[in-house]
């Protein structure tokens, strides 16, 4: 039997002082991204794909995405250019999309599949923020389903909560 697709949209949601962003289609729990305690590592699942981001690095970070179902293989780096508030994952074949943000608020990014020679790089998951008090809440939406989206939504919502995390500790 083959696997179900990806639902072309999700719900997710992140409570006040939580540590984990919880995915979801419709009332459904399908997926979370939990940060550890006492580093920026964080493990994610989304149905059946389990990673950990895998942050190393003081000044110049960089964060392998490692398979956990797979032996801690290695399916791609994160960079990230702080400059333009950008990260680039790279994949094993070359393949590469860029996050960025949308808005100026950051109530809107994406990844987009950089494609070589061209700025013309097609968007392929898209994600929004809908709500921000004591619940943060968003909707993400898979613009060109591929076998890489459980991957790139994941990777989209850990870049956001990295980014959303030096936000905070560079204003205390």
């Amino acid at each position: 039997m083959e696997p179900q697709a990806l639902p072309r949209q999700l719900h997710w949601v992140k409570e006040a002082f939580s540590r984990t962003l919880v995915l979801k289609d419709g009332d459904r729990e399908v997926g979370k991204l939990s940060q550890n305690w006492f580093s920026y590592d964080v493990d994610a699942e989304l149905r059946t794909t389990r990673l950990r981001f895998d942050v190393r690095g003081f000044l110049q970070r960089q964060v392998e995405v490692l398979d956990v179902a797979n032996g801690n293989a290695v399916l791609g780096t994160i960079g990230f250019s702080w400059a333009r508030s950008r990260a680039t994952l790279t994949l094993p074949s070359g393949e590469t999309y860029v996050w960025k943000r949308k808005s100026w608020l950051g109530r809107e990014w994406g990844l987009a599949r950089d494609l070589p020679g061209t700025d013309d790089d097609p968007e392929v998951v898209h994600f929004t923020r809908l709500r921000d008090f004591f619940t943060t809440e968003g909707q993400v939406d898979v613009l060109e389903p591929s076998p890489q989206s459980e991957l790139i939504v994941l990777t989209g919502m850990f870049v956001w909560m990295y980014f959303r995390q030096q936000a905070a500790a560079a204003a205390a």
